[in-house]
């Protein structure tokens, strides 16, 4: 990978939708992204309806945990941040 590449589509947050189901494994999939060179990392979790009904405030607080927990484990060159991958139906208006 180039040295600067930025992961833009990953769905790391621990429980929120399809992705990592508990915080080891959002860890898990964050070591193998590094293990690859990848260690800038935009994590788009889905929202969708009442199927994913993950809000800013839901986003945020899951961040804010897996950030936590690499910090605890001393993971310090990998760079997390959140955004979102809106699915487009009848709920997206609302």
């Amino acid at each position: 990978m180039p040295e600067n590449f930025i992961d833009i589509h990953s769905h790391l947050l621990p429980g929120i939708d399809d992705g990592a189901s508990d915080i080891e494994n959002s860890i898990e999939f964050i070591l193998k992204l590094r293990s690859f060179g990848i260690k800038n990392l935009i994590t788009t979790p889905h929202v969708l309806g009442n199927i994913y009904p993950n809000s800013s405030i839901t986003i945020k607080e899951k961040l804010k945990e897996v950030q936590k927990e690499l910090i605890k484990r001393k993971i310090e060159d990998v760079s997390l941040r959140a955004a979102v991958e809106y699915i487009l139906d009848e709920e997206f208006c609302k």
